[in-house]
């Protein structure tokens, strides 16, 4: 049995990959890298997106989420340096 709750590293980044990956996100607290791009994740963000307080990078571009990102999302972000979120094209 492998424990994920203290990955650090996530890649998922293009491997068309579909579900819900948000939600899974909130369980990963320790994670500092989140690729996710170039999937085919259809998601609604919710209002109480993951709060990755240890993420310096996040791409969950690329992919059919759809909704408002929350406006307090990044309040607990301290070493967040690069966030992106471009549609697909």
């Amino acid at each position: 049995c492998v424990n994920l709750l203290s990955l650090i590293h996530l890649n998922f980044s293009a491997n068309y990959f579909e579900g819900p990956v948000l939600s899974i996100l909130s369980y990963l607290s320790q994670l500092q890298v989140v690729y996710v791009s170039n999937n085919l994740f259809e998601e609604f963000i919710p209002e109480s997106f993951p709060c990755l307080t240890s993420a310096s990078e996040i791409d969950l571009s690329s992919n059919m989420f759809y909704g408002m990102l929350p406006l307090n999302m990044t309040a607990k972000m301290f070493k967040l340096s690069s966030f992106i979120v471009k549609d697909k094209v």
